[in-house]
């Protein structure tokens, strides 16, 4: 690269030198010729009189048509180092839209598309369009902005996620609280208690804390790891998702079974239960869920068994287990109690640093289900585009698995 003509290699103290006045332009301290403009490396700090580049010619060393070489060559700093270029300076508009576009598309396949809830066709839809990025996109983005200025981990990550459950499936969809709704029969009308269907809220709930939440950031986090520490929204932006939020809720409240009203107290227990999620998830120790151990006490193959487990766990207890075993309660009960179980074995395996294997056969785990259910519906169902998305998303996952296993970090 040459500026003016002149090598970068050629940088010296053109502008930091306090005798630079006395002498004949072009003439440095000692003899030293000097280029009479400076230029400063990205991410190179002001020291006084020190020269920036750290670059002198020496005696005799003449700039380029003299037939000598520079003295010695300019190299960037490493990234890490505290010279390195600053991540959060800004990029190309592209770039900076990458990592939330990507994680309000998975939050919309997870929870819509692979459960068949909605169809790919549907797309073509706008107001459909419209009411997936009201919900999905602003919940999964807020989320993730609060809980990164909370810091607060994880746990927050799922509180907020169960809070943005209630919100869509209780007060919006009502699925929550409607007998009559089309999911709710799998699990009986036994289970209705306080007016709300519970095993299916239980189950719904948790599904979407995960799914529709924590499984995106995740994978935006493993995918674009150079933006897990950078914001997304500022508090603008955060203000806006909250107000599309809370628009997206009312709007689906008066046009999703309005025939159907669930009562004022049932109502109001909706509303205080996702009140509480919030403070406790903003009360939420960061070191709840934190990792025990520096490194990874489990191995990959570990966490694939736990995530498929899980997901068959908690569709066995609302399909099969409502009709075997019709004591609502219990079933809550032991829902919890293996979430949980499952919840204390990721963070006892899971190490602080390189994990990457980890969580990525996590991720796989939990959307093992997915693979088989979706072909299901792509030729039994006609939902033909969804196939794109199947093909995307296992590629994308087995990407990061084998990427992981060959560099951990």
């Amino acid at each position: 690269m040459f500026i003016r003509d002149r090598p970068i290699e050629a940088w010296g103290k053109a502008l930091h030198d306090p005798d630079r006045t006395a002498r004949t332009p072009g003439q440095g301290r000692e003899g030293h010729r000097v280029l009479p403009f400076q230029i400063r490396p990205y991410g190179t700090r002001r020291r006084g009189t020190e020269s920036l580049a750290g670059v002198t010619t020496g005696p005799g060393t003449t700039l380029p048509g003299s037939g000598k070489p520079p003295v010695r060559k300019v190299t960037a700093p490493p990234l890490g180092s505290a010279d390195a270029p600053n991540p959060s300076l800004p990029s190309p508009r592209w770039k900076r839209l990458k990592a939330p576009g990507l994680l309000v598309l998975l939050s919309i396949i997870f929870a819509e598309f692979f459960t068949g809830s909605t169809s790919v066709w549907s797309l073509a839809d706008p107001i459909n369009d419209l009411g997936l990025l009201g919900f999905y996109g602003a919940g999964v983005l807020l989320i993730r902005e609060v809980a990164r200025r909370w810091g607060n981990g994880w746990g927050s990550i799922l509180l907020l996620g169960l809070a943005y459950g209630i919100a869509e499936e209780g007060i919006a969809l009502k699925t929550m609280v409607d007998p009559a709704r089309s999911a709710v029969p799998l699990v009986g009308p036994f289970s209705r208690i306080l007016g709300i269907n519970t095993v299916w809220a239980v189950s719904l709930d948790l599904f979407h804390a995960v799914y529709s939440i924590g499984l995106p950031i995740l994978l935006v986090d493993l995918t674009e790891p150079q933006t897990r520490q950078r914001d997304f929204l500022g508090t603008t932006g955060m203000v806006v998702a909250l107000i599309v939020l809370s628009v997206s809720t009312l709007v689906g409240y008066l046009r999703y079974d309005p025939g159907y009203f669930e009562g004022y107290p049932t109502l109001a227990l909706l509303l205080i239960t996702m009140g509480l999620c919030v403070v406790l998830a903003r009360g939420m120790p960061g070191s709840l869920l934190y990792p025990r151990t520096t490194g990874a006490t489990g191995k990959p193959w570990r966490f694939f068994a736990l995530g498929a487990g899980i997901a068959a766990g908690w569709g066995a207890v609302y399909t099969v287990g409502s009709h075997l075993f019709p004591f609502p309660l219990a079933l809550v009960g032991g829902e919890l109690l293996f979430g949980g179980l499952a919840l204390s074995l990721v963070v006892r395996w899971m190490g602080q640093v390189n994990n990457g294997a980890q969580k990525s056969f996590l991720a796989l785990g939990l959307l093992a289900w997915a693979l088989p259910w979706g072909l299901v519906l792509v030729f039994v169902g006609g939902d033909y585009p969804l196939l794109l998305f199947l093909v995307g998303t296992f590629a994308l996952l087995v990407h990061l698995a084998r990427r992981y296993l060959r560099d951990p970090r």
